[in-house]
């Protein structure tokens, strides 16, 4: 499997806009045109996933520190 990272997924959906984009609604079929907008749809979901775990992950990091700091003031 794939391991997947907040930088591949901001490619894969910059890549995907970009597909969207090039794409002429109007000469595309629609199940093609809905079948990429549902993908597209999918890897934001799992970026705005993904972004919301490092920032947690970042804020534990930082109370952790915090508390470091706090034991070693208190001593």
């Amino acid at each position: 499997m794939k391991k997947l990272s907040a930088i591949s997924l901001l490619r894969a959906i910059q890549k995907e806009l970009v597909e969207l984009r090039k794409m002429a609604p109007e000469a595309t079929e629609k199940a093609l045109l809905d079948k990429k907008i549902k993908k597209a749809k999918a890897i934001a979901y799992l970026v705005s996933i993904a972004l919301q775990v490092l920032e947690t992950s970042q804020v534990q990091e930082d109370i952790e520190g915090l508390k470091e700091e706090i034991e070693r003031l208190k001593k």
